[in-house]
């Protein structure tokens, strides 16, 4: 490995035990990740089929940081009402975590995303594996990068409709 003598190895882990940590403790952000039965889909899952179609394994819960771009609000008819929609959501979860639990996040996967208003469910549309791009870390991955849509209710299967 290509280190310096001001940041090696330990202080990686240091700084990634404490962004942990900052999850965990300080804003104990968790969502429920509902992983695809491929064994019990009605239909091909990838592409073909519509969420309804789709079976799901038991919820895991995860602790993840959530990032919530600016959303559309339009009127509802002619009043001054608004809704807002919040379309995508960007979450990044720690591979070690993935690890202990034995997860491995597909595309097509849900994730419900409570915010204490509303609970709401996404399918992932995009995992990335997060590395640095400075050779003192020497490239690991060490966190993944999803991105996942909005599901509208009427395209959830009966079993996770009933979570809502």
């Amino acid at each position: 490995m290509n280190r310096t003598p001001f940041y090696n190895q330990k202080d990686f882990e240091a700084d990634i035990k404490m962004s942990k940590d900052y999850i965990d403790e300080d804003m104990s952000l968790s969502v429920l990740l509902f992983q695809i039965s491929i064994t019990n889909s009605q239909k091909d899952i990838y592409g073909e089929s519509m969420p309804n179609e789709k079976e799901f394994l038991d919820p895991v819960k995860l602790s993840v940081w959530i990032s919530i771009p600016p959303s559309e609000k339009t009127k509802i008819g002619g009043s001054m009402l608004l809704n807002e929609n919040v379309e995508t959501v960007k979450l990044g979860v720690y591979i070690d975590e993935l690890d202990k639990l034995g997860i491995d996040i597909k595309r097509g996967d849900f994730i419900l995303f409570d915010d204490n208003d509303t609970k709401r469910f996404y399918e992932i549309n995009t995992i990335t594996n997060f590395t640095t791009s400075n050779q003192m870390y020497n490239y690991k991955a060490f966190y993944n990068d999803i991105t996942a849509t909005y599901v509208k209710e009427y395209r959830l299967p009966q079993n996770l409709k009933n979570i809502l």
